[in-house]
């Protein structure tokens, strides 16, 4: 091997993700998990593992994360499918519930009706022993199969209405779809061939269930309003990745707007993901899930810097975790057994937080918002083509016409740039980033003593961002943790900071050479 070679594989392997970005080529994937894991030294506590293990239960993030309801294990056994169907949760473990029918009756066909029968019975399943890690598992086309949601619940969505889940819960079987049924000439006998429902579409199909009790029979045990809009879970891309320019990935069960469902989707537009597998993270941390985890998350963060943390959630051998990642390092929660003692109760209460909760709770900004494709033009008190707003601490509101730049990195500043314009149409250019302690004024006392020197931007103004009444900052949610209980030794707690410039201009990129 060349001495320039190795110097660069050196740089690649011990660069951070915050200086060098997504590096393309054919290495992209094994380069980018050096590069998380490289980011992720001693920024990671992990609750039950090495010094984590000092860690109460009450302590844990997971607590912090997730709102804790009035359940009980004997409202999480009310819990049926179909609203009238088989238990979801009996014999102290969730039930997988599959239900066979004829082919779909889609609008338009003729060549089959789905008369709403089911095959010689239902069958039952349990959880416990399933493993989503084989990759040789079919699809039967989930983005057709997984719910049957019609026009009108979809733009009940875009407005804000509550849409109805009851054709979510019992609308359809997930094998149910052009791709995975044979066409039987009139007359047939013949069975129609079944393709197998993978795992994930079968916790698909169990969250859709729990989310509509807790919506409908549960909601007087959830200590806070049901939030306008809904989301919905889907195991669409379990088995085709998101589309994505570097870094091909495919979360098991991911949490998406449910106005978006009949569109394109990007790694912008995940709410929140739930990975799968028998393998067991506390045995062994370097395990596919834990690093697809991380590369998920990241990747969430690269397309919504604007979000304050992200939040996903895992089951390993039957074992469910909170990840939780921010600008200063990934925190696991302790595991919580899905079927024993207060663990049904655990995952119905992050399902709730989840899926009803304001998004505030999954890491969203309350001061900020980013337009997705089904909202884009749809707020009358924003500027013509604007693609979100931004508010400061006396809420006043600027339209955000264009991201200007946005880092790449994960454990950094994540700067972002914006092109905004106030209500009397002024430009400016709006700095978002997270810096330490010893920079938190730096680059505003700066901008002040340049003040008045030609070419130079103007500080129009600067304030710290404030979430429930405090400077919002990383070292908020760890408060909890004695120092001596943690492993992050790198951490670094960073504040959350907004600067306006004037006047705003157009990023090199877009100029072209004359």
């Amino acid at each position: 091997m060349s001495s320039r070679q190795s110097d660069i594989d050196k740089f690649l392997l011990y660069a951070t993700i915050s200086s060098v970005g997504v590096p393309s080529g054919p290495r992209t994937l094994d380069t980018t998990q050096a590069l998380l894991r490289q980011e992720l030294k001693n920024r990671l506590i992990h609750e039950g593992v090495g010094r984590g293990a000092r860690i109460p239960l009450e302590n844990s993030i997971f607590y912090n994360l997730v709102i804790k309801t009035t359940l009980q294990l004997s409202e999480i056994k009310t819990i049926q499918y179909d609203k009238t169907g088989p238990s979801a949760y009996s014999g102290e473990k969730w039930k997988f519930h599959h239900r066979r029918k004829g082919i779909k009756c889609t609008r338009g066909t003729q060549y089959g009706q789905d008369d709403g029968t089911e095959d010689s019975g239902t069958e039952h399943e349990d959880t416990e022993d399933d493993d989503t890690d084989g990759e040789d598992a079919e699809d039967d086309d989930t983005d057709n199969g997984d719910t049957d949601i019609d026009n009108a619940e979809i733009e009940g969505a875009v407005l804000g209405v509550e849409p109805s889940f009851d054709s979510v819960i019992h609308g359809q079987s997930e094998t149910e779809t052009w791709s995975s049924q044979e066409y039987q000439p009139s007359g047939s006998k013949k069975r129609h061939r079944q393709v197998p429902v993978t795992t994930e579409k079968e916790f698909q199909r169990l969250f859709y269930t729990i989310q509509y009790h807790l919506h409908h029979k549960l909601k007087h045990h959830l200590p806070f309003n049901i939030s306008a809009g809904s989301r919905y879970w889907s195991a669409e891309f379990s088995t085709s990745p998101i589309p994505d320019e570097y870094n091909c990935q495919k979360p098991d069960i991911a949490l998406f707007d449910f106005a978006i469902k009949n569109m394109g989707k990007t790694w912008a537009d995940v709410l929140s993901f739930v990975e799968h597998t028998s393998s067991d993270l506390a045995k062994k941390r370097d395990i596919p899930v834990f690093w697809g985890s991380m590369t998920k998350a990241y990747l969430m963060l690269r397309e919504q810097p604007w979000r304050r943390f992200v939040v996903e959630f895992s089951i390993c051998a039957n074992q469910l975790r909170a990840h939780y990642f921010d600008r200063s390092g990934l925190i696991i929660s302790h595991p919580f057994h899905i079927h024993q003692n207060m663990g049904p109760v655990r995952l119905t209460e992050m399902l709730s937080t989840l899926t009803l909760s304001d998004t505030h709770h999954l890491g969203f900004d309350p001061t900020i918002h980013m337009c997705n494709t089904a909202c884009t033009g749809t707020h009358s008190n924003l500027a013509p083509e604007a693609k979100g707003w931004v508010k400061d601490n006396h809420d006043k509101m600027y339209s955000i016409m264009e991201v200007l730049w946005k880092s790449h990195g994960l454990i950094c500043r994540g700067t972002v740039c914006y092109c905004v314009v106030d209500e009397a149409g002024n430009k400016y250019t709006l700095k978002d980033c997270w810096v330490t302690e010893e920079k938190r004024m730096h680059e505003t006392t700066i901008l002040q003593m340049v003040k008045g020197i030609p070419n130079v931007v103007e500080l129009v103004d600067h304030w710290d961002v404030y979430y429930k009444g405090e400077p919002d900052c990383t070292a908020c949610i760890r408060s909890q943790y004695n120092m001596g209980h943690r492993d992050d030794l790198m951490f670094r707690n960073r504040f959350h900071r907004r600067i306006l410039l004037s006047p705003c201009g157009e990023p090199l990129s877009k100029f072209s050479s004359r």
